[in-house]
């Protein structure tokens, strides 16, 4: 024996130890609890021992991980060394189902180590773990130190560890599957939840995406949607994605499962011919695995495809992943066909109303994009003050349809290049209870029910004194609140023939004022006719955008169209 080596135990000793090893992990749940236990019960044995283990997924090692035992930290290039050379045998090992003692000294591969390791490290111990039914479960690898002689004796030794640790894993994985199974189902129908409670697509596939990584422990995941127009396939969500990508039919991997219809999973993409590493080059990301899979409706046409990179906890995804995915996949398409029906009938409905709301502004050259801007100024007001998405979609539509009743007017007195007289003023006013008497005829959602009546409170006052209801301080909802606001505000930043239109600063300082009792143009005293927390949240978000009113035009949500080119045509 070397000096400074362990002392051998004898053959009584060997035994003796490996029965207290077999007491102490028959009752190990986890491999924690077993790594535990076998740091405890190893250590006199072969004291500073590292114990690896890998996986055996559809006939290959999967990730490595400690088992027990000391993790010894080497430099990048020894430890991608000793990786590849463990793997290498390691496979071999799984192939032969038997074990195999690699002596470092002995083996020419390892002449590239740094001596640093070598004199850490004396020598591989690789056994099979295999289960009853005789298929290799996994591979255990013992990293044995310098001052541990292997001897037959110790190889055998190994070896009955080896036997005793095949059903102790094999029903801690037993168990593991079992849970993961239970997980899954769950997630499953927390997905299945998820997707009955957003309509909203972006938002839909950015949980779906998540929930998708996870499932399939994989680093990242991202939905391509199939662009009919273009003939291309574009990112709506990409974990890790900064900027959107398009591809056509055909280009790339998503782009090939796009065109055949066909699963890709790739457990080299970099040897693929397919696989574009540019990308990994822009980013610095490292593809290691890809599983790419086409999402079909039920007729069986392309929506979309879903693309998941880097499977954490093996090589590469298995055909487990595979049927996961699949099923994960069918919720998926149905939940983007419901979101984009949704959408497409949401879209049709704004258009709607969009344009009839513009035809009414192009009536009057000098009011042309009021309904577009009183939208936005709306929209932008309900999200400062912490609407939610779907009360910020009421008051959209609300904005939208505001003036509709203006319709009604009498292009004369609409018109009117000058001040209206008495009768005349009594007429446009009589626009609001036209809108809410034209809206009350329409029908709308529940969620859209209450828009007639807010749309035609924009020229309501806190005072009392506003019109057609003459409602009072807390009887005027804060949408309607919002909305005269953003009605005034934009009313007065408009050029007539009768006035000049202000700047945005001095219409916020007009609408301050009118947060208060005060003084009215005709030289009477009046009440308080803004709500002064509206005006205020105004206020942040002009000082925050610079007073640029485009910003309003954007949160408005319209199309391109615009009343300017309704009066061109």
């Amino acid at each position: 024996m070397k000096e400074g080596n362990v002392t051998e135990p004898t053959k009584l000793e060997y035994a003796q130890r490996l029965l207290e090893l077999h007491g102490a992990v028959a009752g190990c749940e986890t491999f924690e609890q077993l790594g535990l236990t076998l740091g405890q019960e190893l250590s006199a044995t072969i004291p500073g021992f590292s114990l690896f283990r890998f996986p055996v997924l559809e006939g290959q090692l999967g990730q490595k991980y400690l088992l027990a035992g000391e993790d010894q930290e080497y430099y990048s290039r020894d430890a991608e060394i000793l990786s590849t050379l463990v793997v290498t045998w390691g496979s071999k090992v799984m192939t032969k189902k038997k074990a195999s003692l690699f002596r470092l000294d002995e083996v020419e591969e390892t002449q590239r180590l740094s001596k640093d390791v070598l004199r850490s490290l004396n020598a591989l111990s690789i056994h099979p773990l295999i289960d009853s039914t005789s298929e290799v479960i996994e591979i255990i690898c013992f990293f044995l130190p310098p001052t541990i002689e292997v001897t037959p004796e110790l190889q055998e030794y190994l070896h009955k560890v080896a036997q005793i640790l095949s059903p102790v894993v094999a029903t801690i994985k037993l168990r593991r599957a079992y849970e993961e199974s239970l997980e899954r189902s769950e997630a499953l129908m927390q997905v299945s939840q998820i997707i009955s409670a957003k309509l909203e697509l972006r938002e839909l596939l950015t949980v779906l995406a998540r929930q998708c990584s996870w499932l399939l422990r994989a680093d990242r995941t991202t939905v391509w949607l199939y662009d009919e127009d273009n003939e291309e396939i574009w990112t709506i969500v990409g974990e890790g994605l900064r900027d959107q990508i398009r591809m056509p039919l055909g280009v790339g991997i998503a782009g090939n499962v796009a065109k055949t219809l066909q699963t890709l999973n790739i457990a080299d993409p970099y040897s693929h011919p397919l696989f574009n590493p540019d990308v990994d080059k822009r980013t610095g990301y490292k593809t290691k695995s890809i599983l790419c899979m086409p999402l079909l409706n039920k007729r069986g046409e392309l929506i979309g495809v879903y693309q998941v990179l880097n499977k954490l906890d093996h090589t590469h995804f298995t055909r487990a992943d595979e049927e996961l995915l699949a099923a994960l996949s069918g919720s998926a398409s149905v939940a983007i066909e419901n979101a984009r029906l949704y959408e497409d009938q949401k879209k049709q409905f704004n258009s709607f109303i969009e344009v009839l709301a513009t035809s009414v502004d192009a009536k009057d050259p000098t009011t042309y994009d009021h309904s577009k801007m009183v939208t936005g100024i709306s929209v932008a007001l309900a999200k400062e003050m912490g609407f939610p998405p779907q009360r910020v979609e009421f008051i959209r539509v609300a904005a939208v349809l505001h003036d509709y009743g203006k319709i009604a007017v009498p292009d004369a007195i609409l018109c009117k290049p000058g001040k209206l007289d008495k009768e005349e003023f009594k007429t446009m006013k009589s626009h609001v209870s036209e809108t809410i008497e034209i809206l009350s005829k329409v029908y709308f959602s529940k969620e859209m029910r209450d828009v007639p009546r807010i749309g035609g409170m924009h020229h309501e006052r806190l005072d009392g004194t506003g019109y057609p209801l003459g409602l009072k301080d807390e009887e005027i909802p804060l949408e309607g609140r919002i909305m005269a606001v953003a009605d005034i505000f934009h009313a007065m930043m408009q050029e007539r023939p009768y006035k000049r239109g202000l700047s945005t600063q001095e219409a916020l300082a007009e609408c301050k004022k009118l947060t208060a009792p005060h003084i009215g143009r005709f030289g009477d005293p009046e009440g308080v006719h803004l709500d002064a927390q509206v005006v205020s949240a105004l206020e942040k978000i002009l000082e925050r955008v610079n007073y640029s009113p485009s910003y309003f035009l954007k949160e408005s949500g319209w199309s391109e169209i615009s009343s300017e080119e309704l009066i061109r045509r």
